[in-house]
């Protein structure tokens, strides 16, 4: 067997000596242990890309047959909260952004902010191995660093008013 990915008759994904079914997995003969790793590689990479190739699949299809939702439920059995992240975290981060190294909750979590904060991140998340759980907190704070008033040129005030919007009456 080789590395190809070919369907059987039923749909069925044939890797690397095995037979990816809907409910399970099936070896074909006996596969070595380099095809058994190559097939777990596989299943990683097809985990982690799944959500991308439906926030992908979703846009082509709005852009090209208009709504989609009723049959990415019935194709997909998602939920429609789950198709709608999926297309719009899709659409927010570019492909050439997208780094096979990091789930698709990496990228959920920079799709608000701009490509060029979205890279500076992905790649910092990639260089220092965050998981996504830690990688929340990364986010919240770069967000939180922007939200702080910049600094003002010498001589210049940033005034706060604390008055409520309302008298007091004694």
């Amino acid at each position: 067997m080789t590395n190809e990915i070919t369907l059987a008759e039923n749909k069925d994904i044939i890797y690397s000596s095995f037979k990816l079914h809907k409910a399970g997995l099936e070896a074909i003969g006996t596969p070595t242990f380099e095809q058994w790793t190559e097939c777990g590689d596989f299943i990683k990479k097809a985990n982690g890309a799944v959500h991308f190739w439906i926030g992908d699949w979703l846009n082509y299809g709005e852009s090209t047959y208009g709504e989609t939702y009723a049959q990415a439920i019935d194709e997909t059995s998602f939920d429609y909260q789950t198709l709608a992240n999926d297309k719009w975290v899709a659409s927010r981060i570019e492909f050439s952004l997208r780094r096979e190294n990091l789930s698709f909750g990496h990228h959920k979590d920079v799709a608000s902010l701009e490509p060029d904060e979205q890279e500076l991140l992905l790649k910092q998340a990639e260089d220092n191995n965050i998981p996504v759980n830690k990688f929340r907190d990364v986010v919240r704070t770069y967000k939180h660093s922007k939200l702080i008033s910049p600094v003002l040129p010498e001589g210049q005030f940033d005034v706060i008013y604390a008055d409520p919007p309302f008298r007091y009456e004694f």
